[in-house]
């Protein structure tokens, strides 16, 4: 599959093959993987230090004109896989995760990664003087 340039008008001709993918794109996919690219990551407070990582958001970023509540979860979601995956590849014994209470979607998704993850030993909601009950805290095998 090459592409020809027209040099004249400098246009790109893709094949029929290129061109039905670049048509089958979903926007909303597009735009919560441009946001997570290198480069273009929300301000929000993840951090992920010494065996912790948070997951909160800035409440100015969800709402009306913003990004939704499905795609901040989403977002959400790939930043705990890269903290849970950089911690299993250092060799962590355990990683927490503050999750916050809120209506209990967040931690709910989250234990659902966390019952499929073949390195996960042991989980549960944990009390921490810090973070409160809004935090799980993770065993590794």
């Amino acid at each position: 599959m090459s592409r020809k340039k027209n040099k004249r008008k400098n246009k790109q001709f893709y094949t029929e093959e290129e061109e039905h993918c670049a048509q089958s794109v979903d926007p909303d996919r597009l735009r919560i993987s441009m946001l997570s690219g290198a480069g273009n990551t929300l301000p929000t407070k993840f951090t992920f230090h010494e065996d912790v990582i948070d997951l909160h958001l800035h409440p100015f970023q969800i709402g009306p004109g913003k990004i939704s509540q499905q795609e901040a979860l989403y977002y959400q979601l790939q930043q705990f896989e890269k903290a849970l995956d950089s911690a299993v590849a250092a060799g962590k014994p355990q990683l927490r995760v503050i999750h916050g209470l809120g209506r209990d979607i967040l931690r709910k998704a989250l234990y659902e990664v966390l019952k499929k993850h073949p390195c996960v030993r042991e989980f549960q909601n944990d009390y921490h003087p810090l973070y409160g009950f809004g935090s799980t805290i993770i065993h590794f095998r």
